[in-house]
């Protein structure tokens, strides 16, 4: 019975960690590390909610108007895309993982003018704003790289990347 007991905290374990189980083990030693193993590493941004804002999408620069399907879908990108620039920037050092993993939320906004993708300080320290001409440029996701570079100006205004880039 206690054999069994810890083959099924091993599976359970397993399964929270989002990994495939492990071959049934005989020996209370390898249980004793599979129940111990840590869990796969977080990304930076994996805690976050990206939203858009209305708005901005509504009455934007460009006099476009987008469906509710398709703003759904860019949401979804935008959120792949900067959640994948954001974990890519922490681990290359470029920015801070503490203050990366501060943010809660992200709020999308269609900016006319914002030549760079921008991220902003929110209203509170777990919110961040993205600025960027998402209307003009017909919903396109900009880079990989151009959201890095607004990221390391979030966090480093001073930072040689960001002496290029409009404010």
């Amino acid at each position: 019975m206690k054999v069994a007991a810890i083959a099924a905290l091993a599976l359970l374990a397993a399964c929270e960690r989002q990994v495939a189980p492990l071959p049934p083990v005989e020996d209370n030693v390898t249980k004793a590390v599979v129940i111990a193993a840590p869990a796969p590493p977080v990304g930076c941004a994996d805690g976050w909610t990206v939203t858009l804002d209305p708005d901005s999408f509504a009455n934007n620069g460009a006099n476009k108007h987008f469906a509710a399907a398709r703003l759904g879908m860019f949401r979804d990108q935008v959120e792949t895309a900067v959640r994948d620039a954001v974990n890519a920037a922490c681990a290359a050092d470029e920015i801070a993982p503490a203050k990366a993993n501060l943010v809660k939320r992200l709020i999308v906004h269609s900016a006319s003018g914002a030549d760079d993708p921008t991220f902003f300080a929110g209203d509170d320290p777990a919110t961040l704003r993205l600025e960027w001409v998402f209307a003009e440029q017909d919903l396109t996701i900009p880079s990989e790289m151009e959201f890095r570079g607004g990221l390391v100006c979030w966090t480093d205004p001073q930072s040689d990347r960001c002496a290029e880039r409009e404010p």
